[in-house]
Parts: C-alpha cells; sequence; structure tokens
C-alpha cells in the first residue's frame, strides 16, 4: 500500500523543479485527476459538438430556403403572361387626353372624343359683415344636399344634410347650427364637418373680398353629377342643382337680401365616344372601357364646345424582356445548385472535396432537389398544351447539373414568334 510522505517531503517535492504534485509512491496525482476530468467530460464535448453540428444545419437550411423562395420568385416571373405584355401607349394629342396602357392592354389604335369633361360644384353666398355674424335661417335649418335626385346606374339619389339636426342624428362631433346665435364661422366648419364625420365630399372657406365683405365658398371635392351640391335655408336665399340632362346639370337659385348667391361650376359627368361607343362617367380618368388602358381627360371641354375634340390612342407592344427573365431564372436556379452542393458535399466519395456538408451523411433529406431537376427538364406547356423545351427557352443543362444561358436558341425562338407565346402564359413542369 501506498504511503502519505511526511510534511517535509511535500515540501521538498512542492519546491523542485517539477511541476506535478506526486506521493512518494511516485504517482503523479494532478494528471491522473486530469485525465479523469476529461473522460467526464466527453458526453458534454460530444454534446456540444451535435448542438455546433446542428446549428450549421439550421443555418444552411436557412440559407437553401431563401435561394429556393427567390427561384420561385424567378420562377413566376418566367411563366406570368404579364411579364411579357410590356406595353407602350401614346396619344395623338396629350393636352386633350393621355392614355397609360399597362400590362396586358390589347395591342391597337383606338379613337377618342370628347363631347365634355367632368367637373364638381362650386357657389359662393357673399353679403357677410364680419365672421362673427349670426345666421337667420329658415325653419328647419339650412340643407345641403349632395346628388341631383336622378337614381341611375351612374350616379346615387340626393342626400341631405341638415345643419340643425345632422350632428344630433347621426352623432356627428360638429355643434348644431341655430339661427340667431350661430355664425359664419360656425356654418363653415359644420359643412367641413361633413367630410371629416361622415365622408361627404364637399369643402367650405370663408374670404375676405374687401373690406367688411365676406364670401362663403362652397365646393364639391368630387366631379360627376353623384356630387353635384345645392343648399337652402340661409335667409330665404337657395341654390339648387337639378337634372338636366342625363350628363348635365341646370340651375336655379334665389337672393334674398343682404345675401347673393353666385354659380361659378356645375357638376356634370365625362362624356366621351371610344371608337364610337359613348361612355359617360363620373371621373375624367375613365380606366375600365379598355382593358388595362387609363384614358385621362385634360382640358376642360364644355357641352356648348364645338367641334368636339379628337384624339388617336395607340397601344404597342414595348421592349421584348425574355432574354432577362430567363437570366433572371438561370442565376436563381444555379444559386440553389450550389447550396444544396455545398450541404451535400462528401470527402468520401469525392476526394476533390475538402469540406464535409452538413447533410453529408443525410443527403436524402434534399432528395426534392433532384425533384426540381426532373421537373426542370420536362420543359413547359403553353396554355394550348403545346410543349416548349428549355433549350428554346435558351437554357442548357449542364453535366453538372446547372444551366446555361444559350442566347442563340433563345434568338432563333424570338424570330420565331416566342413573345407571344410567352404573352399567353406557360407552366413549367
Amino acid at each position: 500500500m501506498a504511503s502519505i510522505t511526511n510534511s517535509s517531503s511535500i515540501n521538498s517535492t512542492y519546491n523542485s523543479t517539477s511541476p506535478s504534485v506526486t506521493s512518494s509512491s511516485g504517482l503523479d496525482v494532478p494528471t491522473i485527476v486530469g485525465n479523469l476530468m476529461q473522460i467526464a467530460k466527453q458526453p458534454l464535448v460530444e454534446l456540444q459538438a451535435k448542438i455546433t453540428k446542428s446549428g450549421v444545419i439550421v443555418s444552411d437550411l436557412t440559407t437553401l430556403k431563401t435561394k429556393l423562395s427567390s427561384l420561385q420568385t424567378a420562377l413566376t416571373s418566367l411563366e406570368s403572361p404579364s411579364t411579357y405584355q410590356n406595353t407602350v401607349s401614346a396619344s395623338s394629342n396629350s393636352t386633350v387626353a393621355t392614355v397609360n396602357a399597362t400590362s396586358g392592354a390589347p395591342i391597337g389604335r383606338f379613337s377618342i372624343q370628347v363631347s365634355q369633361t367632368a367637373e364638381s360644384s362650386n357657389f359662393s353666398i357673399s353679403g357677410f359683415t364680419s365672421l362673427n355674424q349670426t345666421l337667420t335661417l329658415n325653419n328647419p335649418g339650412f340643407n345641403l344636399t349632395i346628388g341631383t335626385g336622378l337614381n341611375t346606374v351612374t350616379y346615387n339619389s340626393a342626400t341631405t344634410y341638415n345643419a340643425t339636426t345632422t350632428p344630433k342624428t347621426t352623432g356627428g362631433s360638429q355643434a348644431a347650427i341655430n339661427s340667431g346665435t350661430s355664425t359664419l364661422t360656425d356654418l363653415n366648419n359644420w359643412i367641413n364637418s361633413l367630410y371629416s364625420n361622415f365622408g361627404v365630399n364637399v369643402s367650405s372657406g370663408i374670404v375676405q373680398t374687401t373690406t367688411g365683405n365676406y364670401s362663403l365658398s362652397i365646393s364639391g371635392t368630387q366631379t360627376g353629377l353623384s356630387n353635384a351640391i345645392s343648399f337652402s335655408g340661409l335667409n330665404s336665399t337657395s341654390a339648387n342643382t337639378s337634372a338636366d340632362t342625363a350628363s348635365s346639370t341646370s340651375s336655379t337659385k334665389t337672393d334674398n337680401a343682404p345675401y347673393t348667391v353666385s354659380i361659378n361650376s356645375l357638376a356634370r359627368d365625362s362624356v366621351v365616344s371610344i371608337n364610337g361607343l359613348s361612355v359617360q362617367r363620373s371621373s375624367n380618368t375613365i380606366s375600365d372601357v379598355i382593358k388595362s388602358t387609363s384614358i385621362n381627360l385634360v382640358n376642360q371641354v364644355l357641352p356648348a364646345d364645338n367641334p368636339k375634340p379628337t384624339v388617336l390612342a395607340t397601344v404597342s407592344q414595348g421592349t421584348d424582356n425574355t432574354s432577362s427573365t430567363v437570366q433572371t431564372f438561370i442565376t436563381a436556379y444555379n444559386a440553389m445548385i450550389a447550396q444544396y452542393k455545398s450541404m451535400t458535399a462528401n470527402p468520401v466519395n469525392s476526394p476533390g472535396i475538402a469540406k464535409e456538408g452538413s447533410l453529408a451523411s443525410s443527403p436524402a433529406m434534399l432528395s426534392f432537389v433532384s425533384d426540381i431537376k426532373k421537373t426542370l427538364s420536362s420543359g413547359a406547356l403553353t396554355v394550348t398544351k403545346n410543349s416548349i423545351s428549355m433549350k428554346s427557352l435558351g437554357m442548357d443543362l449542364q453535366v453538372d447539373g446547372t444551366l446555361k444561358f444559350n442566347q442563340s436558341n433563345l434568338t432563333a425562338s424570338q424570330s420565331a414568334g416566342l413573345l407571344a407565346t410567352l404573352s399567353g402564359g406557360i407552366s413549367v413542369g
């Protein structure tokens, strides 16, 4: 049995040149203990290694997911008809009307004759002497009416708002307007509150015309008959807009001292003829007649104007971006393949590979990549179920699994009408 040395022996050993503390029998206790600690730590080290490897796998899979997402975006662009329906539009007279054609607009020419442009209501009431002048209202109070009273498919029936009852009955935050107590400023604020509280397309403002003279200006904020404005109840003054025709309005007004009403603009719809077809809209922008094409009427045209201005609009094929679309797809596909190869790299099977991939021992986990390759190699189908090879799209499949762009093949296909085919849409696989 080994004996433990006395204190002088321990001191002697401690002071020797050897860094190890030993017993008198020559056992290297620190080394033995250290080795035992290393053995005890082995499971922890192995666990840490597994955690590290798992972290690498997660990181690699995240990168692969990003590559696949980019590939999906590129594939969607490659298949979509809108990618190739690139159009250019022009108007023969941009002071009358402009034309904006977007993807999917039909190629061709069409005439536009403008009978009248859409307008909004505007009138003013003068005769006020101060901002705080109190109002004299008729029973049942000041009324503001939106609309003409006609109920057709192009605009809504009229709606009347009463300044005395509307804030109370509909929950508006603006105080009621009462005769003898409310002022010009109060009425102006109430009219503006119709938009903020109820979404009514109207605005109001007070203008000082001369010293001691003020005018209340009321305007529609949207064009069209559905936004025509009328009022009544201010000391027997009124401005009424009634339907004259289906496309324009006539007006009547009543002045009563000290107030004078001036009607500056009547609400009306736009009326145009597009390739001989008469069209009426509440706006000067017409975008629901020709597919993916918006017509914007520019200069004012009154119903009485003659001759009616006419423009010729042209929509033509824009730049063929097939080449850039194909190259974007190839770049995204090759980036995905590169990430796949990095993750499945195995030095055992390929001695030239220096580093093992995170899924080298489990390549089957990424078997879906083989499915993608197979799908791509089968080519594409048109909307009429005709086959298109990847080669005809300028894509050459390489031995290493990547794609290479072939401009010559693509150019030949373009000369044979590829753009028209792609504009109808394709489906890869």
